[in-house]
């Protein structure tokens, strides 16, 4: 199976946020866990809504649904790690983001 690629936009991003790992984060192997790497994603995600004034069921009138994830992983991530989470949006339409 290919590994997952990801291009970010040659564009200034949305938003830029600093995210702690917490001790729950961290897997028995002793880094952050996958599931756990989601959930930083997510709470990005939120910081971002709210620093525009918006939420999941309300981001300007409509509702957000994540119908897709990808992530690559560049290194390991361990308790105490200050992740700098950076969000960009390309391929904008009427329905998706």
């Amino acid at each position: 199976m290919a590994r997952v690629k990801i291009n970010f936009p040659d564009q200034d991003p949305l938003f830029r946020t600093i995210i702690p790992v917490r001790i729950g984060d961290v897997n028995y192997g002793g880094h952050v866990g996958n599931d756990s790497f989601l959930s930083l994603i997510h709470e990005a995600r939120m910081r971002w809504l709210r620093s525009e004034g918006y939420d999941e069921l309300n981001a300007g009138s409509v509702s957000l649904i994540m119908a897709d994830v990808a992530i690559a992983y560049k290194t390991e991530a361990f308790y105490g790690d200050e992740l700098e989470v950076v969000l960009y949006a390309n391929e904008v339409t009427n329905t998706s983001f």
